[in-house]
């Protein structure tokens, strides 16, 4: 296999970033939006005063915030996302096309249809996605906190990146993942743990996390 691009080494850190902030897949009363045939994500609902979104990173549960809920829930209503399609949570409309435009616009149905004011907090992806809906549904948002994420990734690279200047490489990473054996990747992402976590046995359970994206190819 040819060496990984640049580009490709940086997709490999963006997965490696959400890994390591994953922690193992719990059971949750999750109720899939807008339903189970259309789902964009599932959401959770825990705890009881003002309301406070949270939106996991690429490739991660909801479970990433459980920690943030147990210290939170007393105080707010924590309404914790799962993106359909990411930590085996059934693909629903995500199948297909896009997948981050139209979970944002998601989003922003469920914070209009149970009329709420909430705080918006994301990680990586999330964060993404919480700095989309802020720009696009500014009345949804009463605060937006963001961890480690950026409004467009391409210029930690490029000072000058445009879309159309990151888009082939996009493409390319993503007929790279797709074509990698299933060992492959998981050595690939393993590699970067070992460089982003501190504790060997951390590196070990977040390594038995990691699952190859080819059953759903990686949105463009």
């Amino acid at each position: 296999m040819s060496k990984p691009t640049k580009s490709a080494a940086w997709f490999a850190v963006a997965v490696g970033i959400a890994t390591a902030c994953f922690v193992a897949v719990k059971s949750h009363a999750a109720t899939p939006f807008p339903d189970a045939a259309a789902e964009r994500f599932s959401v959770t609902v825990t705890g009881s005063g003002p309301d406070i979104i949270l939106i996991p990173g690429l490739a991660s549960s909801a479970a990433t915030w459980d920690g943030t809920v147990a210290h939170l829930k007393a105080r707010y209503r924590l309404h914790v996302v799962n993106v359909a399609g990411f930590a085996g949570e059934p693909a629903g409309a995500n199948a297909s096309g896009e997948v981050v435009a139209p979970t944002v616009e998601a989003i922003d149905a469920y914070i209009k249809a149970n009329h709420l004011k909430p705080v918006v907090v994301g990680h990586s992806l999330g964060g993404t996605m919480g700095l989309m809906l802020a720009r696009a549904h500014p009345e949804d948002v009463t605060k937006l906190i963001i961890v480690d994420a950026l409004p467009y990734a391409g210029v930690m690279f490029n000072p000058a990146a445009t879309v159309d200047i990151v888009k082939p490489y996009a493409v390319a990473m993503k007929s790279q993942i797709e074509a990698m054996s299933d060992e492959a990747f998981k050595t690939q992402e393993t590699g970067t743990l070992a460089h982003m976590v501190t504790a060997p046995a951390d590196v070990t359970r977040l390594a038995g996390a990691i699952k190859p994206p080819r059953r759903r190819p990686v949105a463009v």
